[in-house]
């Protein structure tokens, strides 16, 4: 439940709201495992936007985390479209 799994290829644009409560921290889009974009927390207690286009092919996937582990505020949210 740490992950979404791409079930048909394709192009996807991906975004997501994270949170940081400190001036280091970051919000970031993972695919298979890799840093495919990051936003950096400019601000204690601040959100940030990531957003991420690509291809995806069945079986990769995506993984969303800020340095509070899984976007623990409830008003973090993680959006994928096929374009």
């Amino acid at each position: 439940y740490d992950r979404m799994i791409c079930l048909v290829d394709g192009c996807y644009h991906v975004t997501l709201l994270g949170f940081g409560t400190g001036t280091s921290d970051y919000v970031r889009v993972y695919i298979n495992g890799t840093i495919a974009n990051t936003f950096k927390i400019n601000t204690a207690n601040e959100s940030g936007y990531v957003s991420w286009t690509g291809n995806l092919k069945r079986g990769d996937y995506l993984q969303s985390f800020s340095d509070m582990e899984q976007d623990s505020p409830p008003w973090g949210f993680f959006h994928i479209d096929r374009i």
